[in-house]
């Protein structure tokens, strides 16, 4: 009895010490398990930082990228903004100059219109050397070929002679009175369009409006005076023809006290 009591209490221990040190291992294993997961675990919350960091490097370079647009936009705007002011002014000039080409247009227009009643007066002044030419023969005719009905008949031509080119002389100078104010406020108008442009720092482009300086005279029709003989073959000769511009005529001041004095 004695020594099966012995022999099992010796043996009892070497069960305990079993356990524990399957109890051991089984703790060991769950602190290895432990560590692993918390190893992981730092391992996935260092990749989350190297992710977040990268992320944030990332938007760091999409900010300056931004910021560089946002500028370039910016610098954008404020050219179309400029360009805008420029394109304003240049309408502003173009504006201006229109009005004095419109006059410009309008005076030679005009011009054309008094040269071609320079013509008819031309005309009219040869019609009236014919019909003084022509009493002056009936003058020198025997006195028996003429009578009082004759004479007044040439009377009265001549004084309708005289009227119509007294009338055309008068509209001609007229005419050409008022295409050289036109044409005067044309050269008024493009050197406003000029001032303005200087002003405004706009290059200005295109020919100038005529002006009284850059034209020449033209011939003026007075009655009393002898008539060429090419322009009485051809009156057409007399003025330059409607078309041409190449020099403005310069309108001459009426003299009516210079107008022949018909009943």
């Amino acid at each position: 009895m004695t020594l099966h009591a012995t022999g099992w209490s010796q043996g009892a221990p070497s069960q305990q010490d079993k356990a524990q040190t399957l109890l051991q291992e089984v703790k060991n294993r769950e602190l290895d398990r432990q560590r692993a997961e918390k190893m992981k675990e730092v391992e996935r919350l260092n990749e989350d930082l190297e992710k977040d960091k990268r992320e944030a490097e990332d938007l760091k370079q999409s900010v300056v990228t931004m910021d560089k647009a946002v500028t370039d936009s910016q610098n954008r705007l404020t050219q179309l903004m400029n360009q805008k002011k420029q394109f304003a002014k240049m309408m502003e000039v173009a504006g201006l100059q229109i009005d004095a080409e419109t006059l410009k247009v309008e005076g030679l227009k005009m011009l054309s219109d008094a040269q071609s009643k320079q013509v008819v007066a031309l005309a009219k002044r040869v019609e009236e050397k014919e019909v003084r030419g022509a009493i002056e023969k009936a003058k020198m005719m025997p006195t028996k070929n003429t009578g009082e009905g004759s004479s007044a008949d040439f009377d009265r031509k001549l004084d309708r002679a005289e009227r119509a080119t007294s009338t055309a002389r008068v509209d001609a100078r007229e005419a050409m009175t008022a295409a050289t104010a036109k044409l005067q406020a044309a050269s008024a108008a493009d050197e406003k369009a000029r001032a303005r442009a200087a002003e405004l720092g706009i290059p200005i482009r295109g020919e100038p409006a005529p002006t009284q300086e850059n034209v020449e005279p033209l011939q003026e029709v007075d009655p009393m005076k002898e008539a060429d003989p090419a322009a009485a073959a051809d009156p057409t000769k007399a003025a330059p023809s409607p078309g041409d511009t190449e020099n403005y005529p310069r309108a001459v001041p009426l003299h009516p006290e210079k107008l022949p004095k018909t009943p």
